[in-house]
């Protein structure tokens, strides 16, 4: 059963910052370093600064970017850029956006849900995590006693009561609004009244969450409740974390697949690699730009796109020996099936023999949802791209009701959540 609950939340005050699209900024884990030292320079107040501190010569344990954080946060409410909710309330966000000319918009919940191992089977994860990014966030709340950025979660409701919830609610006028690169408005709601809170809150009583993005955050909170306890802590602010919420069915609940880039060492030749690739796949060759368009359009039987340079492109198609080996690695048909399950058991592992916890991109593996610029690595100076199809809604919940999880960076849920518009503190209101 899942246990979604109203919180106080803390969001900037829009009179104090000005433009609030100059303050709040995507998740931390797709800034790049350039991008980061501009959020920066473009306001004293980014987000930024809580969420991706700079680490700075002479850093110590005592002075960090975490400790730094954790202080940006408490003179930020002292001095009113950011304020804390008399109420506990839920939040909804209406997030526009633009994919492929087709103007889209997705809606949100936002409140707390309470944290539940993963076998319990009430919060499931679709992908596996990669250690490094934990013990960041770990650092990070515990210098700040926060939840600054939210899990994005997905749930479903076969009796439209949430949905009509939600609209009824978004005919007020919202909390917050500001551009948001020219798709429309991004806008933000406050809901407090009980009885609303209530009715939504009962139908996902029934439903199980899916974690889209930020496994890392979810398991990071459930290392840090585990740590607390074991210092003796009985805050049950611990036991929640923050949550937005997606309907299974949103209009806008749009997801990219991410393809891999990878340049071996020694460099595997086309030569050798066709022939090995062959032993698992039926290979039939096409133009670059086909190759491309079949990936999008998710062509029937063909697992994964293969651009080998010099204008050498390959639909991959899993054969007999292919089938049986996946099969050999798991009982999950859906996991079986899973074209970036494939990918990585019958070719970056089996073929390039990487590591996944070592490979987190760079220099041997480079991980993009944008397929063209794949191609273009490749003639510049990778050895070969594997591009996949958009993976479908369906076939995540599959997979993580069967017990399965994806390899890391196997959806591009797009767009990312926007961070900056409402975090929860781990403190009691004084």
């Amino acid at each position: 059963m899942a246990e979604l609950k109203p919180f106080q939340g803390v969001h900037y005050v829009p009179e104090k910052i000005g433009d609030l699209a100059d303050v709040t900024i995507p998740p931390y884990d797709v800034i790049t370093p350039g991008e980061q030292a501009a959020y920066h320079a473009r306001h004293p107040y980014n987000f930024i600064r809580l969420a991706l501190g700079e680490t700075l010569p002479g850093d110590s344990g005592q002075s960090n970017c975490y400790t730094r954080a954790a202080g940006y946060l408490h003179s930020w409410l002292q001095d009113g850029i950011l304020t804390r909710d008399s109420q506990p309330s839920l939040y909804i966000i209406e997030q526009p956006y633009s994919y492929r000319d087709k103007a889209l918009r997705r809606r949100g919940i936002i409140g707390v849900v309470r944290l539940e191992p993963f076998e319990n089977r009430v919060i499931l994860p679709h992908e596996k995590t990669l250690s490094g990014p934990k013990a960041d966030r770990l650092n990070l709340i515990r210098a700040t006693r926060a939840n600054l950025d939210s899990v994005f979660g997905i749930y479903k409701d076969n009796t439209g009561i949430v949905a009509q919830a939600l609209q009824k609610a978004v005919s007020a006028p919202p909390l917050l609004e500001f551009p948001s690169g020219g798709a429309g408005d991004f806008r933000f709601w406050q809901v407090s009244e009980p009885e609303w809170i209530w009715e939504v809150a009962s139908v996902l009583e029934d439903s199980q969450i899916l974690i889209a993005d930020g496994h890392h955050r979810y398991e990071t909170a459930l290392n840090y409740r585990a740590e607390q306890r074991a210092a003796g802590s009985s805050s049950l602010a611990e036991d929640y974390v923050l949550i937005t919420l997606v309907e299974s069915c949103d209009e806008g609940l749009t997801i990219l697949p991410t393809h891999r880039v990878v340049r071996s060492r020694p460099s595997l030749p086309f030569d050798r690699l066709l022939p090995l690739l062959e032993e698992t796949f039926r290979a039939e060759p096409l133009a670059p730009d086909l190759l491309v368009e079949a990936m999008r359009q998710k062509r029937p039987g063909c697992a994964v796109g293969c651009y080998a340079g010099k204008g050498r492109a390959f639909g991959l198609t899993l054969a007999a020996a292919g089938k049986e080996a996946m099969a050999r690695m798991s009982p999950n048909p859906a996991w079986q099936e899973l074209d970036v399950a494939v990918l990585h058991t019958l070719i970056l592992n089996r073929i390039f023999g990487l590591d996944f916890e070592k490979e987190k991109g760079g220099e041997s593996l480079l991980y993009t949802a944008d397929d063209e610029a794949a191609v273009a690595l490749v003639d510049d100076s990778y050895d070969c791209a594997f591009l996949l199809s958009p993976p479908d809604i369906d076939t995540v919940w599959k997979v993580a009701q069967a017990g399965g999880r994806m390899p890391q960076k196997s959806t591009y849920f797009y767009p990312k959540l926007t961070s900056g518009v409402v975090l929860r503190l781990l403190e009691p209101e004084k």
